[in-house]
């Protein structure tokens, strides 16, 4: 059984958001989402032998690999969660229940979570399904949380006149910020990739995503085992060209949900004081692991 801590809440005449802990994990998301049998139901999920994952944290490219490898499968989505392939398994707010949306999808089902490892379905680590992991230059990823959470109405609830100190703050002192502690999460994570689910699992960098599509596409087909033709790998780079992600995303809202899709423009949001605690931070939590973000 599932348990919930309710740590602290806000709500508006619109929105209501909670900050919380499932089974010791923190997580800020709508109110809908503190309900313990829901979790259950996450932790229970029957999978699928022809199921991928898509495991990243929160702004490192998860939707930009999500349009390539569905556009792969030709069955490609014109907006985020909008396919009959994939999913956001953890999302649960009015019209959208990740986990029913994950089991009526069509096979091969593609699951994108941004979950911390102890809350992903337990049958992940007996049935082993592919699975796509990603990271990205931490400097980059965090500006481009804050300005994602930013334009967010439930973290906007919890976080009131938000800088972008307070917000480093969070996110690299505290460790408290919609996933929890970005480098236990990655820990984890890094932990089993890099050794048990070694055989199962396969780690991008955002930068080669962006920069080397072609390599990164001709390594997802191979790994992913897909019968993918010259017309449906043309489809899945024009479709994740920036402009026409931006367009398509842009009109479809939030506006600037792809903002900019830059690499390594991160740190000049920095202080060097800022830079040398994330980095003295990351050499600490994650040893060697550091050198995977190629900052």
């Amino acid at each position: 059984m599932t348990h919930i801590e309710i740590i602290r809440e806000a709500k508006n005449e619109k929105a209501h958001g909670v900050a919380y802990r499932v089974n010791g994990e923190f997580r800020e998301s709508h109110s809908l989402a503190i309900n313990p049998s829901w979790w259950d139901e996450v932790s229970d999920l029957s999978l699928l032998d022809d199921d991928i994952f898509l495991i990243t944290y929160p702004r490192v490219g998860t939707t930009l690999t999500q349009t390539i490898i569905t556009n792969l499968m030709g069955k490609p989505s014109k907006v985020v969660n909008e396919s009959s392939a994939t999913s956001f398994l953890e999302m649960f707010k009015e019209g959208y229940n990740g986990v029913e949306v994950t089991k009526g999808l069509e096979r091969p089902r593609l699951i994108k979570t941004h979950l911390v490892m102890p809350l992903v379905p337990k049958e992940f680590f007996s049935k082993k399904p592919k699975t796509v992991f990603i990271v990205r230059n931490y400097f980059d990823n965090l500006v481009s949380c804050f300005h994602f959470y930013q334009r967010g109405e439930i973290f906007r609830l919890l976080h009131p006149e938000l800088t972008f100190e307070k917000f480093f703050d969070n996110f690299v002192i505290k460790g408290e910020q919609v996933n929890g502690s970005w480098f236990r999460w990655h820990k984890l994570w890094l932990d089993y990739i890099m050794n048990e689910g070694s055989s199962h699992c396969i780690l991008l960098h955002y930068q080669d995503i962006v920069q080397d599509k072609a390599n990164v596409i001709d390594k997802l087909v191979k790994f992913l085992g897909l019968p993918a033709s010259e017309e449906l790998v043309q489809a899945a780079i024009n479709a994740s060209d920036f402009d026409n992600m931006k367009k398509v995303y842009d009109a479809a809202g939030p506006a600037n949900f792809i903002r900019e899709g830059k690499v390594d423009a991160g740190q000049s949001y920095f202080t060097e004081g800022q830079k040398n605690l994330f980095n003295e931070k990351v050499k600490q939590e994650l040893g060697d692991y550091a050198n995977l973000f190629r900052v």
